[in-house]
């Protein structure tokens, strides 16, 4: 186990067996030095076999932190809010526990942080929309487009 990470990752989880493993391996994927970051994994109470597929994934990949606490709440404000309580890390990266970040977006966040004024930074979801209605079909423009809302906001893919 690290000692003081410089990045924690935070994923609200509930139910995800069928895509924890590919944020997993996404992560152990980072360019970014697996010893310089955290895994704090928020979970609901999961009953699907997720925790089993995290434990599973711990056990054979011991170079990552990976902390696993309770969220009863099972809502993902309260999911966040218990993992930042715990997070070392000097930055906070928010992924979702169906998230697969490319290779590179951990360092690539990090270098843009630290070169810019930037006050927060993130990559652009690739979202499609599930109907007609004006609000299924701006989601993934709002989700493609963050600057638009937040002017200090540098995506990162």
């Amino acid at each position: 186990m690290i000692l003081t990470p410089i990045i924690s990752i935070i994923v609200p989880c509930f139910n995800e067996v069928a895509t924890i493993d590919l944020l997993l391996g996404a992560i152990h994927s980072q360019t970014f030095p697996l010893s310089q970051l955290e895994l704090i994994i928020a979970d609901g109470g999961s009953g699907d076999g997720t925790l089993v597929v995290i434990e599973q994934f711990k056990a054979s990949h011991p170079g990552i932190s990976i902390q696993v606490i309770s969220n009863p709440e099972k809502q993902i404000p309260a999911a966040l809010n218990r993992a930042i309580l715990v997070a070392r890390g000097q930055y906070i990266v928010r992924l979702d526990a169906h998230s697969i970040p490319s290779r590179k977006y951990l360092q690539k966040c990090k270098e843009v942080l630290d070169s810019n004024e930037a006050a927060n930074v993130g990559g652009l979801w690739d979202i499609q929309p599930g109907s007609k209605t004006w609000i299924e079909r701006f989601i993934p423009f709002a989700a493609k487009n963050p600057s638009i809302f937040r002017p200090k906001t540098i995506c990162i893919t």
